[in-house]
């Protein structure tokens, strides 16, 4: 992701969901978080990849933040609702 204050876009292809104490961290600079786009064909394309500094990860490896993932979110609570009303035996 480029950021707009460095000529990034505004579009809704280059923006991500984060959190305010996750976008505080990434920022230029040896230890801040950079952000990309995981590329096509991974498990996670067009997902917002997080790199941490290397003072917490030496290779840098990219991670992907499951918190702000809308449909994951709306997913995880649909299985909640699913398992506590099954429990109730509401449903077979």
């Amino acid at each position: 992701m480029q950021e707009w204050r460095h000529g990034g876009q505004t579009d809704i292809d280059s923006l991500t969901l984060v959190c305010d104490a996750c976008h505080a961290r990434v920022h230029d600079g040896p230890a801040g978080w950079a952000t990309t786009s995981a590329p096509p064909g991974d498990v996670y394309a067009g997902r917002t990849e997080w790199i941490p500094p290397p003072h917490i990860d030496p290779e840098r490896k990219p991670r992907i933040n499951h918190r702000h993932h809308a449909g994951e979110l709306i997913d995880r609570a649909r299985r909640r609702i699913r398992d506590r009303v099954r429990a109730e035996d509401r449903v077979p």
